[in-house]
């Protein structure tokens, strides 16, 4: 296991209230998120961190998100996990500051 995988382990137990997860998932989604066929997706190659997100979105916005397992197309072997968010996807991403109206 990698150092990396070893922080981002103990980072992902701290708990928070519920504006430092709304700033959790801002910062996430600005730098791995994308729209595409009027859906949000969202990717990440650490299952740990996918199931985090999800328990997030879940908790705070009261969503279900469908995450499937892709080959990576880049030069890593790792799997990546593509989460799509369907259900109140303009006002969670206003929420977050994804985008302004």
């Amino acid at each position: 296991m990698s150092y990396t995988t070893k922080i981002k382990e103990e980072v992902l137990k701290i708990s928070k209230e519920k504006s430092e997860t709304i700033a959790e998932l801002s910062g996430y989604i600005r730098n791995n998120g994308y729209i595409n066929n009027n859906l949000f997706h969202l990717t990440t190659e650490n299952k740990l961190i996918a199931n985090k997100l999800i328990d997030l979105f879940k908790s705070i916005y009261e969503i279900d998100i469908k995450i499937e397992q892709k080959d990576n197309l880049n030069f890593s072997k790792n799997t990546l996990y593509l989460l799509t968010i369907e259900e109140k996807r303009d006002f969670i991403l206003k929420d977050l500051g994804y985008f302004d109206e």
